[in-house]
């Protein structure tokens, strides 16, 4: 599946009702971080860590989501489809999109 929400802190978007990672369950007082400690995930994170992705046009989706739909619809691998979605955001945004993988079999 598919979570699309912010990295930062709701703390830093004064004023705002989005939810962002911060915003889910916590856990001993934590936010719920994504995890890459169970054997076949793959974590995509929509622009680098301190960075702030791009929010696009309302209703549509940032450049980020946006493209990475469009590119999922190709046909190959996650990871083709990441250095596809990489290769627009850069020149689209000069946002940089990592992931987190502990893929052990195609996907």
């Amino acid at each position: 599946f598919v979570l699309d929400c912010c990295r930062e802190s709701i703390s830093a978007r004064v004023g705002s009702t989005s939810r962002t990672l911060s915003s889910f369950p916590q856990r001993g007082g934590q936010p719920v971080q994504a995890s890459t400690t169970v054997v076949n995930s793959f974590v995509i994170y929509s622009t680098s860590k301190g960075s702030t992705a791009g929010d696009g046009a309302a209703g549509k989706g940032g450049p980020f989501m946006s493209i990475f739909t469009e590119e999922m619809m190709v046909p190959g691998s996650i990871q083709d489809v990441m250095m596809r979605t990489r290769q627009r955001l850069l020149t689209d945004t000069c946002q940089l999109s990592p992931e987190q993988s502990t893929l052990t079999t195609a996907f």
